[in-house]
């Protein structure tokens, strides 16, 4: 019996030591994980410490750079550039400037004198790209019998931002486009002689009032029966714009039929 119960009481002792220790093997690997989650948000932190600095490093570079950038223009403003050649239109280089100073020298140009000339080249290459388009709408417009100002109109309106977007600088496009405008209204007020009886003029004038107000009230109905607009009011808008930009091929067509003479052309 007692040998029974020291060798129970041994295995008790073995089974609390290895409890013991098992408790203590886990405590041990509760630290760990906790240590180890530690030391991944110390990492996560230094990540992202060294990312701010890498960021503020490059401002700085960057800042420095432009810093280095300005004094080097600065410094070509003052010892490279000395004249104009005003029959040419470009800066005299007299300093013996190597070739890449030459070229922060043209980048100073603007800066020196506003009578340095400058060449916009994507400007010229669109409105060249515009008058192609135009002329070749014109020409296909006279091949059907359409007075060429429709081609015009059409062939420009095609590459223009609302439809291909091949012309992008509209505000620098619009107005030399407006240069158009006015020599086509010249060159239309150039075929009326001031020295016509009186009469003549009270028919271009009662003519030109009843095709303009017929042109706005049809204009206006065609819109608001074909859902154009929701108004009355914004279709007589349309119809002003319709009436306006229709009198030029009117006339082309007048001119070219040779009725202008006729009483029904007056």
């Amino acid at each position: 019996m007692e040998l029974g119960d020291q060798f129970a009481k041994y295995t008790q002792g073995q089974i609390r030591e290895r409890q013991h220790l098992r408790d203590e093997l886990m405590a041990v690997q509760s630290n760990l994980k906790r240590l180890a989650l530690g030391l991944n948000g110390t990492l996560l932190e230094l990540e992202h410490v060294e990312q701010e600095e890498e960021l503020q490093s490059k401002k700085l570079m960057e800042v420095l750079a432009h810093q280095e950038e300005e004094k080097r223009e600065q410094k070509l403003e003052k010892d490279g550039i000395k004249e104009v050649d005003y029959e040419t239109g470009h800066l005299k280089n007299t300093t013996g400037l190597n070739a890449e100073q030459l070229k922060k020298l043209e980048a100073v140009e603007k800066k020196a004198d506003p009578a340095v000339l400058h060449y916009d080249m994507e400007l010229l290459a669109q409105v060249a790209v515009l008058l192609g388009v135009s002329a070749i709408g014109g020409i296909i417009a006279t091949y059907f019998n359409i007075p060429p100002h429709a081609g015009y109109l059409l062939g420009g309106a095609l590459v223009g931002p609302s439809c291909l977007g091949v012309v992008r600088l509209y505000k620098e496009v619009e107005t030399i486009s407006l240069f158009g405008s006015v020599f086509l209204l010249f060159g239309h007020g150039a075929a009326y002689s001031p020295q016509q009886p009186e009469d003549v003029f009270k028919k271009y004038f009662a003519g030109g009032v009843a095709y303009i107000v017929s042109t706005v009230l049809l204009v206006a109905g065609v819109a608001v029966y074909i859902g154009w607009t929701n108004s009355f009011i914004e279709g007589l808008i349309i119809g002003l714009g319709v009436c306006f930009s229709t009198t030029a091929p009117l006339y082309e067509h007048i001119r070219e039929n040779r009725i202008q003479d006729s009483s029904f052309g007056r």
